[in-house]
């Protein structure tokens, strides 16, 4: 890995193009909440006071572009938590996880709706919260439901690879 300064590069805010539902600190020895994730962060006011870390959990739903799945496990799993939803710092991690898996399952049902015709469609019968998991979860996975997996697509049999053209050395 090579690290080069560019000065026409531009960092992305993580809230919106990579966004992981993480708790916007790192608790200190004592369990001080100002040791900000984002290194940026680590400043002081004018009054002294520490100032308060980005929390990307609260982040406008409809700006963020990038999902990161590293805090709220991977839909397929059927992650479900009930603990934890009213403690101050769990909670929100817990609420924006369920938009982060309602977002996916939604857009995988719109692909089968939109690609496969009605005998190759998955079963959405799962009971397990379907208004996060749109039917495809079941009760009485290790972490909440088990996944229904998607049957092999037809649609896909007719994708072509386009190759990128080289640039002329």
């Amino acid at each position: 890995f090579i690290y080069r300064e560019d000065p026409t590069a531009v960092e992305l805010d993580r809230c919106i193009y990579n966004n992981m539902a993480d708790i916007p600190f790192i608790a200190g020895r004592q369990g001080a909440k100002d040791n900000c994730r984002d290194v940026k962060e680590h400043k002081t006011l004018p009054d002294g006071s520490s100032m308060p870390c980005t929390d990307c959990r609260l982040q406008v739903w409809d700006e963020i572009v990038v999902v990161n799945y590293a805090m709220c496990h991977v839909p397929w799993r059927c992650p479900y938590k009930n603990e934890g939803e009213n403690l101050p710092l769990l909670g929100p991690t817990l609420e924006i996880c369920r938009k982060f898996h309602q977002s996916w399952f939604a857009l995988r049902k719109a692909i089968e709706e939109t690609f496969l015709t009605p005998d190759e469609r998955s079963k959405d019968t799962g009971t397990f919260h379907p208004e996060i998991f749109h039917g495809f979860c079941l009760p009485g996975g290790s972490r909440g439901g088990s996944y229904t997996s998607m049957k092999p697509v037809s649609f896909l049999n007719g994708l072509v690879a386009h190759e990128v053209p080289q640039q002329a050395a």
